[in-house]
């Protein structure tokens, strides 16, 4: 469904004491629109307002829309006062992949905390490992599919060109991706069961095993 940015953003940034839960929704569905135009406001939203729900709406939604424009006001949530919001803003962070690579000193600074909270499944330095493996194991599969595309065209550009047959003329034309071995399995499921810090660890797997695959592929 279609998102009304402009209006989520007015609903987002109307404040009063009693209608935080509005603002919450605001930020989610500013998350789920994966707009560009919704990055401003969430990041406004995670540095100013004083509702820590908001705030960690705020994170999440950020990590929903995936743009590395998020990145800076994500690094600065690493000190929010509220460790949910910090929490948030590290998942928000392995959200957003290789466009995080900034975020690696923050993250590689939290590695050595042993705080574990009450409600926290795994320490904040679990939470910093498990975000940069993901950061790392996107830039690497970034890396591979440039280099693959690269060795695909040069193959295109020195391959002679073969004339067609009758036959392949008649033919409807059929499109077929290359996947490599493994990428394609290693993203089955993920997601799909589990606790939320299980499926971030599979995630994270996934994306290693991918990058793997394409560089030997």
């Amino acid at each position: 469904m279609p998102y009304d940015v402009n209006a989520l953003t007015a609903q987002l940034q109307t404040v009063t004491t009693r209608n935080w839960k509005s603002r919450q929704e605001a930020a989610y569905r500013l998350g789920r629109s994966g707009e560009t135009a919704a990055v401003a406001p969430l990041a406004q939203a995670l540095a100013t307002e004083k509702d820590i729900y908001v705030r960690m709406a705020a994170a999440t939604a950020l990590g929903k829309v995936g743009n590395a424009q998020a990145v800076p006001a994500l690094i600065a949530a690493l000190t929010d006062p509220y460790y949910l919001v910090r929490q948030n803003a590290m998942w928000a962070l392995g959200e957003i992949g290789a466009g995080a690579q900034a975020a690696i000193p923050a993250l590689t600074d939290m590695t050595t905390s042993t705080v574990r909270y009450d409600q926290a499944e795994l320490t904040v330095a679990e939470i910093a490992k498990l975000v940069i493996a993901r950061i790392e194991a996107a830039v690497t599969a970034q890396a591979a599919a440039q280099i693959a595309a690269q060795a695909a065209a040069q193959t295109a550009v020195s391959a002679p060109a073969e004339p067609a047959s009758a036959s392949d003329a008649a033919a409807p034309a059929t499109a077929t991706a290359s996947v490599p071995a493994g990428a394609a399995s290693a993203a089955v499921g993920v997601g799909e069961q589990g606790s939320f810090v299980e499926r971030m660890r599979a995630r994270a797997k996934a994306a290693r095993d991918a990058a793997r695959a394409a560089m030997s592929s």
